[in-house]
């Protein structure tokens, strides 16, 4: 990956080429927000995974990683791809299960990955939806403060009740011996 700003034959590329959609990847000049919904995903999907996720070396390269994960796309699933400037056959593959590629996470994250990684850029969704999408309210719900880890009681309360603090963290024991190295030239035998 080159860095944020890219320029090639006079573009400005202002998206690595890991996070750009396709679209952009086949020379859109008239993008959408869609494309910063795909950046997202991919940002996304590197947070799940804790890796980066789509590493293409080329523009070529990285289509080619985006179809080994998802798919070569149909043309029911983007009919105006084939309007693209740069727009290339790839030979069909099938791509993987989001289950697959992301076998982390929850049912509603894979349910998100499928709308934000959309081929067709009408059919993406906004930014918006994907902030009032279920996986941001769903989950588990916030842990019991009641049940959370407590500091260990100080010495004058230790004849409280733990039950009373919650489970206490237990540590290990921080003092640590240290040695003092006499100075140099500084002989006293």
């Amino acid at each position: 990956m080159s860095g944020l700003m890219l320029i090639n034959n006079g573009l400005v590329y202002v998206i690595a080429r890991w996070y750009r959609a396709h679209e952009l990847l086949f020379g859109a000049k008239q993008y959408g927000p869609g494309v910063d919904v795909w950046a997202a995903a991919c940002i996304f999907a590197e947070r799940l995974l804790r890796r980066p996720f789509l590493q293409g070396a080329s523009d070529i390269d990285q289509l080619g990683k985006i179809y080994a994960a998802f798919g070569t796309p149909k043309p029911s699933q983007w009919p105006d791809m084939i309007y693209l400037p740069d727009y290339v056959e790839y030979q069909f593959v099938h791509g993987q299960t989001l289950r697959t590629l992301f076998p982390m996470a929850s049912d509603d994250a894979l349910d998100l990955f499928s709308k934000m990684f959309a081929y067709d850029p009408k059919a993406r969704i906004l930014a918006q939806q994907v902030l009032e999408h279920r996986y941001f309210s769903s989950g588990p719900p916030p842990t019991e403060p009641a049940l959370l880890p407590r500091p260990p009681p100080k010495k004058d309360s230790m004849d409280s009740k733990p039950s009373e603090f919650g489970p206490t963290v237990l540590s290990p024991n921080l003092r640590k011996t240290r040695r003092v190295m006499p100075e140099k030239g500084n002989d006293h035998g």
